[in-house]
């Protein structure tokens, strides 16, 4: 993608550190279940590592929707949303890149 899109790398310099400060904060959680679930650890402990989650979490997701997405759309006849690839004339597109449904991605 950087070779395709350079005005692009700050952008992607940023999602990569994204990337890389969600990664604790979801290991945070992950750890916190089992002690959770056999009620060694408060409520209140679980909720204050999804907060910070959410803190890294929520700015990243609207960074990919709003500022990546239209930059992987002029790359891509097929784009990844959230509810997955979509593609021309609302065919969803599956990992080879075909749509199934009102067209075909190329």
């Amino acid at each position: 993608m950087r070779r395709r899109a350079p005005a692009a790398g700050t952008l992607l310099d940023q999602m990569d550190g994204d990337h890389r400060s969600i990664g604790r904060p979801m290991r945070d959680i992950e750890d916190a279940g089992e002690p959770f679930g056999a009620g060694t650890i408060p409520a209140s402990e679980l909720l204050d590592r999804l907060t910070r989650l959410q803190t890294v979490l929520l700015p990243h997701l609207a960074r990919e929707e709003e500022e990546m997405m239209p930059v992987v759309a002029k790359l891509r006849s097929c784009v990844c949303y959230v509810g997955g690839w979509h593609g021309p004339g609302g065919g969803v597109c599956v990992l080879d890149r075909t749509c199934r449904g009102a067209g075909q991605c190329t």
